[in-house]
């Protein structure tokens, strides 16, 4: 067994793979980089197979390429990796993934095994040079969890409650006009960039739902191979000068529908970018503004939890809705919610705001009157 480090890639990011490799070496580990050590010909296949046999670790690059590639010789050195972890002790480090640009860890198209390591973000010189010291160290046998410069964290398994992210799968659509298409598309798109707006949303990024575009899914399973919370899809329809558009949004873990709309407008195919701007705030507001579907079902979700076992962002979850109760004790709960979480994170401006809201709210009512 080599003390050889693999580096899995798409091609097009073989430059970035080339500074992360150089990096290693600087820090006096050896790597084996395909570009330097293969010669081309028949035994290529056969040693990348030895290679990922024997290296000490398999440092995958998962970036917006990897993303968009459903197909590429980088999976297949991914399948042979995982292939070989089975038969490893659970504790054993092997897997290093790093991810490059503004790829959402929770939305990456990759084997599961890599979620249950550490990942390193990758986006300037000093994080590759402290990811090298982080891997130094990691084959000396320190298993250091993390190093400075470098963004890393372990992936959980379960994200119901880290960061109830969402995902707008591509719209679907029938019809005799081309216009359809280009419609479909915008207002998957558009949704994303409103959805995104929300602070306190964790939006998957568009290119990982495009592997759905055309495809009958089962909300369940694209909640779990994204780690989305939330699922919405919807179908656009023409029936001669009509157009039907359907939107649903489904809870990923339980299956249940959680709200479903109906649209009919007049459709002329010159007008699209006008239908776009009359449905996507109808749809994103009744989602996502203050009263709306999401934040009611992420409350309700964290309802009946203490203060001191929430995170300040699942405190702000906790107190949406608050004004809608008619208790002087329900309002409490939910601003202690948002009392305990501002002294956890005194600069998380969201709780704050939101706390200064409730406290107005509550001397207008006659609730919470307290002396200080």
């Amino acid at each position: 067994m080599t003390q050889a480090i693999f580096l899995s890639y798409a091609s097009q990011d073989a430059d970035t793979a080339r500074r992360i490799c150089d990096a290693l070496r600087a820090a006096g580990l050896e790597v084996w980089f395909d570009q330097s050590e293969l010669r081309g010909g028949d035994a290529w296949d056969a040693s990348i197979r030895k290679q990922i046999k024997e290296c000490a670790l398999f440092v995958p690059i998962i970036s917006n390429n990897t993303q968009q590639r459903e197909e590429g010789y980088f999976r297949l050195e991914w399948k042979l990796a995982v292939d070989r972890s089975h038969l490893m002790a659970d504790n054993k480090a092997f897997f290093v993934p790093v991810i490059l640009g503004d790829v959402s860890e929770p939305a990456a198209l990759v084997p599961d095994k890599f979620r249950e390591r550490q990942w390193s973000r990758l986006n300037d010189e000093g994080s590759v040079a402290a990811f090298a010291a982080r891997v130094s160290k990691l084959l000396a046998g320190s298993g250091v969890s993390g190093t400075s410069g470098t963004h890393a964290q372990k992936a959980a398994p379960k994200r119901a409650d880290d960061g109830f992210w969402v995902a707008v799968l591509p719209f679907k659509y029938s019809g005799t006009d081309a216009g359809l298409n280009a419609l479909a598309e915008g207002l998957s798109e558009e949704i994303v960039a409103g959805l995104s707006r929300f602070s306190y949303l964790r939006v998957i990024a568009r290119s990982a739902t495009l592997h759905y575009a055309g495809k009958a899914a089962d909300a369940r399973a694209v909640g779990k191979a994204l780690g989305a919370r939330y699922v919405m899809e919807g179908t656009v329809r023409q029936a001669g000068t009509t157009l039907r558009v359907a939107v649903q949004l489904i809870d990923a873990e339980t299956g249940a529908n959680l709200w479903a709309e109906t649209y009919e407008r007049a459709f002329n195919a010159a007008d699209i970018f006008a239908l776009q701007d009359d449905l996507v705030p109808r749809i994103v507001s009744t989602v996502a503004d203050s009263y709306g579907v999401l934040p009611h079902s992420m409350s309700a979700t964290l309802r009946g939890r203490a203060p001191d076992q929430l995170t300040p962002y699942q405190a702000l979850l906790r107190s949406f809705g608050y004004l809608e109760r008619a208790t002087a004790e329900e309002h409490a709960v939910a601003r202690a919610c948002l009392e305990y979480a501002v002294e956890k994170a005194p600069d998380n401006a969201d709780c704050w705001a939101s706390l200064a809201t409730m406290y107005l709210h509550e001397h207008h009512v006659g609730f919470n009157a307290r002396p200080d």
